[in-house]
């Protein structure tokens, strides 16, 4: 525990005395628990437990509700690490403000440890959002989300800063009962954000008198209506412009009620939200669609979510929003919806329905209490039901990777490289992990308990198709990890010469001997033992992390001369899966893979040589790339464990391609990594090379056990290949609370390196788990298990759907897609799905016609609708 514990723990139970709850953050302003200010407390038993966690260096408050105040942050001049350029002090953009709109109550004020201040207000219900800059350089807001619920947070006085500064406070009093209101034009200007208010300009209304008669809690409310009206006007609409006719059982109209109201909503939306209320709304719409059976009237309701989304106007500066733009929200959400449970819809005889069971268009029928069948899919003319199943994709969406857990240097540095190589931030984080743990593979190894112990080697299958920017993503880590290895191999030139001179004097002692033998024998005596000098020394192994294509063998070799430990980096990892046996009839290859994962040792036998070669401790990370057709050639082989011992990164889709204009730079990226491949090796007592091993603290074993717990009991509700995934999750936790660990202090400015893994090591691995490697498993696997021929027939339908045609011919299409569709039976078993399906039919030549038929067939205009507006 750090030397301000006591202080700090007194300060907590003063604030938490006060009634305002607390929880403790580390000297980077994060918090220690991976759920945030949402552990803030009051009751004095735990506040102690949470701050007597180690790392804590400062006290953090919620905003809104829980603390009864909102801040607003003056920042100091710095430098946009973004940008480099240089973003002013707030006080002289709060200065501007108060000479434009009237100046500011005295309330309670701090200084902040980074020498910037903060303000802080009453909070009364106003739905100030926590923004950054958004009313000028320099100058946040920490409030509320949409709904009044915290979304932000403080660090209060005695809190320490990462840049040694402490935080104090400005005011006479520290009673936040006792903070002054905000006045309403400040109000205004924290409520709504840039957009919204050059939204509301437009309306006429540029501050509080715009809502004259109103508290500030409602504002937003009545600024939705109004400028909802407004976009209606500006496309044409009437109010209720999207209501349909109301038929069918009592869960249809009901269904078709709520619709109206989601799309009303939508309609509605201020400028800021409107992308994620898109996506919201055509999830919530396509959740009662299935809900209801109204399949038959997709178009119809898809036309009025067009609708709604034409009617929301641009932000400035911003993209225009295009009809691809919403069809790509429709059909995303009509992928990953799932049915509601409309039960209790129909159960009260005569009573009114609605969305939220009020009253409706018209009263329920005795006949709507009938059991009603589900209605048939879309038909075309001529064409019959169809499944549309085959239209999705039938993969779960992708989570974002939480950067957050890198610590702030790691996460600017993805970003940055990842927006240098037009990829998603996802491929570069994965790498710097995967290629961390590798650095330190057999250096350092985290214990839990008594004495589990693994290595923090990470095997990461990063998957995507041809384009999708993976190679340049990994490329990027592999730069630095570059620069580790010519530090690792500093006074190599030096040993290989050492080496080179103790050969000639090998060469001279060996002759000498042969000599004395022949004599000895000449003179009818024992002849004398071989030297030790006399044979030829081993030769040494250049220091290196990386290798690429190597036959087991060269592995193992190259894993007994470099005892840190390995970086396997492949194209595409479906080949290294796949080469496995390929040269010897046995299991030695696969089972030389299991091993690599665990640091255990290993001996391979060798068929030209009867020396065989001994691994003390086999530790090999794997990174590289799979095409999404692969994904099966990794997870078919046998159940053996292999494929869960992969962690997956699977992004929806690249970021559009930009050429990078600014090369960067990765000195401060090289340097900490670089502290990595100093970090020493321990020894035995023999003196060979041994991983220092490096305990978890209580508080972490604490975690870990209650992680592994949780994942224990999904696993036993599990199945197949994700169940494996759980299994090893535990495992995986353990490992990444190292390689994060070490990331931290690599970037960091202390000496001491790191001695012990932390309780928030073990907590941010455990969060990068339970938010993106188990979810990431869920969705590559779940791919996986879908038959081949499914598979294929869907990436043929979203082909025919973008294409647009009416007819196409097998063959042609196979040419241009590109992938396995190459095949000609690949082909076919995907059209065979589709016919079968009732999306695409077989034309057929007249009768009397000469050649071999073509693969020619026509498309159910469902499939091509389902592109169109």
């Amino acid at each position: 525990m750090n030397s301000h514990a006591t202080p700090l723990l007194d300060a907590a139970l003063s604030y938490a005395g006060a009634g305002i709850p607390v929880f403790p953050v580390a000297l980077d302003k994060t918090p220690l628990h991976k759920r945030g200010f949402h552990i803030a407390e009051t009751e004095p038993s735990a506040v102690r437990a949470l701050f007597g966690a180690p790392g804590a260096a400062g006290v953090g408050i919620p905003m809104g509700p829980l603390s009864g105040v909102w801040s607003l942050d003056i920042d100091r001049e710095k430098i946009d690490p973004t940008t480099g350029g240089v973003i002013p002090a707030g006080e002289q953009t709060l200065a501007a403000l108060v000479e434009r709109h009237g100046s500011l109550p005295a309330t309670i004020e701090q200084r902040t440890g980074g020498g910037g201040r903060q303000l802080l207000f009453k909070w009364s219900g106003e739905r100030i959002r926590s923004r950054a800059r958004d009313l000028g350089p320099g100058l946040d807001t920490r409030g509320v989300r949409e709904d009044g619920t915290p979304a932000g947070y403080i660090v209060v006085p005695p809190s320490r800063h990462l840049s040694g500064g402490f935080y104090t406070w400005l005011s006479s009093t520290t009673d936040f009962s006792k903070a002054a209101s905000a006045p309403l034009w400040l109000v205004f200007l924290c409520t709504f954000n840039k957009r919204v208010r050059e939204a509301l300009a437009g309306l006429g209304i540029t501050g509080p008198d715009g809502f004259s008669g109103l508290p500030p809690s409602d504002w937003p409310d009545q600024a939705a209506r109004l400028l909802a009206d407004a976009n209606r006007e500006r496309a044409g609409q009437k109010r209720n412009g999207f209501a349909f006719e109301a038929e069918g059982s009592a869960r249809e109209r009901y269904a078709l009620v709520a619709i109206d109201g989601e799309l009303e909503k939508l309609s509605g939306t201020m400028p800021g939200a409107q992308d994620e209320t898109m996506n919201a709304t055509a999830f919530s719409v396509w959740c009662l669609i299935k809900s209801a059976g109204l399949e038959a009237r997709s178009g119809e309701i898809r036309a009025a979510y067009l609708d709604a989304c034409r009617s929301l106007p641009n932000g400035a500066g911003k993209r225009p929003w295009t009809k691809q733009d919403f069809l790509a929200k429709w059909e995303r959400a009509q992928r990953d919806s799932r049915p509601r449970d409309l039960s209790h819809v129909g159960q009260a005889k005569r009573e009114g329905f609605g969305p939220n069971g009020t009253s409706g268009t018209r009263p329920v029928d005795e006949d709507d209490n009938r059991a009603q069948s589900r209605r048939e899919a879309p038909r075309s003319v001529d064409w019959g039901p169809a499944d549309l199943s085959l239209l999705g994709s039938g993969r779960r969406a992708a989570p974002p990777f939480p950067l957050e857990a890198l610590g702030p240097f790691w996460a600017e540095w993805s970003t940055q490289r990842a927006h240098a190589a037009s990829a998603p931030v996802d491929y570069v984080a994965t790498a710097l992990l995967t290629s961390a743990g590798a650095l330190i593979a057999n250096v350092r190894w985290p214990v839990a308990g008594a004495g589990w112990s693994e290595p923090p080697v990470l095997w990461m299958a990063e998957v995507g198709p041809p384009g999708a920017s993976k190679s340049p993503a990994i490329d990027a880590v592999l730069r630095i990890v570059g620069h580790a290895e010519d530090r690792l191999a500093a006074g190599f030139e030096a040993a290989l010469r050492d080496h080179e001179t103790k050969c000639e004097v090998a060469k001279v002692k060996f002759e000498a001997w042969k000599a004395e033998i022949a004599l000895a024998d000449k003179n009818g005596v024992p002849p004398p033992p071989k030297p030790d000098d006399a044979g030829t020394p081993e030769a040494p192994v250049r220091p290196r992390v990386r290798v690429g294509d190597a036959t087991t063998e060269k592995l193992a070799v190259l894993a007994a001369g470099l005892p840190r430990g390995l970086l396997l980096v492949r194209d595409e990892l479906s080949g290294w899966f796949g080469s496995f046996n390929r040269y010897n009839g046995g299991g030695a290859d696969r089972a030389f893979g299991l091993e690599a994962y665990g640091g255990r040792s290993f001996t391979v036998d060798r068929m030209k040589n009867p020396e065989p070669i001994r691994i003390r401790h086999l530790s090999v990370g794997v990174l590289g790339g799979v095409q999404p057709d692969k994904v099966s050639v990794i997870t078919d082989g046998p159940d053996d464990g292999m494929a869960s011992r992969l962690l997956w990164s699977w992004p929806d889709d690249a970021p559009v391609f930009r050429l990078a204009r600014d090369r960067g730079d990765d000195r401060a990226a090289q340097e900490a990594f670089g502290r990595l491949a100093d970090l020493p090796m321990g020894s035995d007592d023999m003196g060979r090379p041994e991983p220092i091993r490096l305990p978890l603290e209580r508080a972490a074993e604490d975690a870990l056990e209650e992680f592994a717990r949780d994942a224990q009991a999904d696993a036993a509700n599990a199945a197949g290949l994700y169940a494996g995934a759980l299994g090893k999750a535990r495992g995986h936790v353990l490992r990444l609370s190292c390689i994060l660990e070490h990331l931290w202090w690599a970037a960091g400015a202390t000496d001491r390196e790191p001695r012990e893994i932390s309780a928030r090591a073990v907590m941010e691995a455990a969060g990068l788990m339970e938010a993106y490697f188990l979810p990431m498993a869920a969705r590559a696997l779940g791919d996986a298990a879908i038959p081949e021929a499914e598979r294929h027939a869907m990436a043929l339908a979203r082909q025919l759907r973008r294409d647009g045609h009416p007819t196409f011919n097998a063959r042609t299409v196979g040419r241009t897609m590109g992938t396995a569709l190459r095949d000609p039976a690949k082909m076919k078993a995907a059209c065979d799905a589709l016919v079968e399906a009732g999306l695409i039919r077989r034309v057929i030549k007249p009768v009397g016609t000469n050649g071999r038929p073509p693969l020619d067939f026509e498309v159910n205009p469902l499939v091509l609708r389902r592109a169109a507006a």
